[in-house]
């Protein structure tokens, strides 16, 4: 497992990761990790996604995901809502942070 510290303008967290990328796209890969700080959420299981080649410039490059990821939320609200389902699919919101160092 790999160790992340990472800032926000939200507060400090940090995350351990796979260092083996379970997923791959064009511009991006893909890691799961759990977050150990801050207290409050700690186990909390969460997707790292890094840039190849060079990182993000803006809030812009992540635009796509953002967008993507806050549509197919409303989408599983209202499946949930309709099929009355005793197991509702989730989404996690998107948390943006710079990564200050990798242990």
């Amino acid at each position: 497992m790999s160790v992340a510290d990472c800032k926000t303008p939200f507060g400090d967290y940090r995350v351990c990761f796979d260092p083996t990328p379970f997923c791959e796209g064009a511009m991006k890969v893909a890691h799961l990790g759990i977050l150990t700080h801050p207290k409050e959420r700690y186990g909390e299981r969460v997707v790292i996604k890094k840039f190849k080649g060079s990182h993000a410039y803006s809030i812009g490059d992540w635009a796509v995901d953002i967008k993507t990821t806050n549509d197919a939320e409303e989408l599983a609200g209202m499946f949930n809502t309709l099929s009355k389902t005793t197991r509702p699919i989730q989404f996690r919101k998107i948390l943006l942070m710079q990564v200050s160092s990798t242990v």
